[in-house]
């Protein structure tokens, strides 16, 4: 992400997911890099994908903000 790779960061994120979906910390982090990125619609898409999971780890608060202030309501 230092050097602007966000599509392969978020490509990284994405398979470990696939491999380890239990862990809340890697779907943060993805959407991290979709908001670092100004990646609006995907931020949209893939909060809703992972919203019950985010709301028990208490970490949906945060990612709403980031939807909020790139423009999305999530």
């Amino acid at each position: 992400m230092a050097y602007g790779w966000y599509e392969d960061a978020a490509e990284l994120l994405s398979r470990a997911i696939a491999r380890d979906g239990h862990r809340v910390d890697l779907k943060v982090k993805l959407l991290q890099v979709y908001f670092v990125w100004g990646n609006a619609d995907q931020i949209a898409t893939t909060a809703s994908l992972f919203q019950s999971a985010l709301e028990a780890a208490g970490e949906w608060d945060k990612v709403r903000m980031m939807g909020k202030t790139i423009g999305q309501s999530l």
